[in-house]
């Protein structure tokens, strides 16, 4: 377990910080001293509701470091897909109408199985009775459809691609609710443009992964 300094400077506080009044801390210290102080009691159990809203993609990924290490319990609730991926091994799954799912793994994990659940032959699709007379000599339903090499790379790194846009997302959604929002002027006008392009490219990376994956197995 670590000694409170040692939390403080795994943190992002230096030893010349230490004697520092609170006061003089900012808004991102604050929250990052708020949680130093949770981890610190070492609690067997963690609830986190949209963690990755309130902190800098450095301390996100200093949270991630120490919680693969954690060896209590943790429940989030996120929109974070890296952050999700990076801590959780078991989902809750709500799909809108008041009913829970279970799922063993992670979230590209469960995107993958409702992928690979979308692309598998339903009932309707199957041949009917009447079919089981034609010869065997019929021509065979056409293969599915394989990735290219180029599309593979693609495939492959599209994760990251929504991963970084999802943290960017993070990040503007947290200077919006910041105070120096209010004071920003025009500044604000291009942060919202940007942070608009940023759900339409989310949107459209995810949709181009989903239809990737139908062909990536």
């Amino acid at each position: 377990m670590c000694s409170i300094e040692q939390f403080l400077e795994k943190f992002l506080f230096p030893q010349e910080m230490f004697n520092q009044k609170l006061s003089y801390l900012s808004g991102g210290e604050l929250r990052r001293l708020q949680l130093i102080q949770i981890l610190a009691a070492a609690p067997n159990f963690l609830l986190f509701d949209e963690p990755t809203n309130d902190f800098d993609i450095q301390t996100i990924s200093i949270l991630e470091d120490f919680l693969k290490d954690f060896d209590g319990c943790i429940l989030a609730v996120s929109h974070d897909r890296a952050f999700l991926d990076s801590v959780t091994d078991f989902l809750f799954v709500f799909d809108g109408n008041g009913n829970i799912s279970y799922f063993t793994g992670g979230y590209a994990d469960y995107r993958e199985y409702l992928s690979q659940k979308e692309s598998a032959p339903s009932a309707k699709e199957k041949k009917p009775e009447a079919d089981k007379g034609k010869k065997s000599s019929a021509p065979q339903k056409e293969e599915k459809k394989r990735l290219t090499f180029k599309e593979k790379q693609e495939f492959d790194g599209l994760l990251d691609v929504i991963s970084t846009l999802e943290e960017e997302k993070a990040e503007l959604e947290a200077f919006f609710s910041s105070p120096q929002a209010a004071s920003s002027g025009a500044a604000i006008g291009e942060k919202q443009k940007r942070y608009e392009a940023v759900l339409a490219l989310i949107q459209e990376k995810t949709k181009r992964w989903e239809y990737l994956a139908e062909f990536s197995v």
